[in-house]
């Protein structure tokens, strides 16, 4: 079952990861960022791709994207491998338990050699608050393989390159805004959600969803929300 409302976006997601394009995906919270991407990704045979996803649930900062990465690779049996150039030793790390405390420096000169174009998409999720070395981390990431972010902030008008602000790569993604639902897929949300319960009768929903619209204005979580407390009473 595909998410009420969102055909159009999910068709657009699925179209850049099939061309192994970058994309951003924004909008305020609650609209359905990460429900649009988890479906992606649960549904992933249905895009037509050979990219291996890696999905990076909290984004929030580099150490978290590249703990994530690392750990998929060792997951997959691959070597990783952390190399002191100051002492010229190598450590092979095979536990992810090994990963705990390392310098993002270091798990970066690791994953970077699997990452290669054409067989991977990243997907960063809750992608907010983006420091310099993150921008530093994006702007690799675009160019080794496909990225599909989700955030709030859509970073179009954040094209800054002074001392101490990072000159964000988001900037140049092309985005994906996910708005709140209009009022007859508000509706066909609601009615989805209230044919799986006998709590509440079908012949007085119609005002009860006039109501949860007026006070959402469509917001999916908002609406979610709201229809489950009335349910309950």
């Amino acid at each position: 079952m595909t998410i009420t409302g969102r055909k159009e976006e999910i068709d657009t997601v699925r179209e850049h990861i099939r061309q192994g394009k970058s994309l951003h995906i924004h909008g305020p919270e609650g609209t359905g960022k990460t429900e649009l991407i988890d479906y992606v990704y649960r549904n992933w045979e249905e895009i037509g791709t050979l990219r291996i996803p890696i999905y990076c649930k909290n984004s929030g900062t580099l150490e978290q994207i590249l703990d994530t990465i690392a750990k998929f690779f060792l997951a997959q049996g691959k070597k990783l491998v952390d190399i002191d150039y100051e002492r010229r030793t190598e450590k092979l790390i095979l536990h992810p338990g090994e990963l705990l405390n390392m310098p993002h420096r270091a798990l970066r000169n690791m994953v970077f050699p699997h990452i290669k174009r054409g067989k991977f998409c990243i997907i960063l999720d809750h992608l907010e608050n983006v420091s310099q070395r993150t921008n530093s981390l994006l702007k690799a990431l675009y160019g080794a393989t496909s990225v599909i972010s989700a955030g709030r902030e859509s970073w179009n008008n954040t094209k800054i390159d002074l001392p101490g602000m990072p000159y964000h790569a988001l900037w140049d993604i092309p985005k994906l805004e996910v708005k709140n639902l209009d009022k007859e897929t508000a509706f066909s949300l609601m009615e989805s959600i209230l044919s799986k319960s006998m709590t509440v009768k079908a012949s007085g929903s119609s005002r009860l969803f006039e109501d949860i619209f007026a006070a959402t204005q469509g917001n999916p979580k908002m609406t979610k929300k709201m229809l489950a407390k009335a349910m309950n009473q």
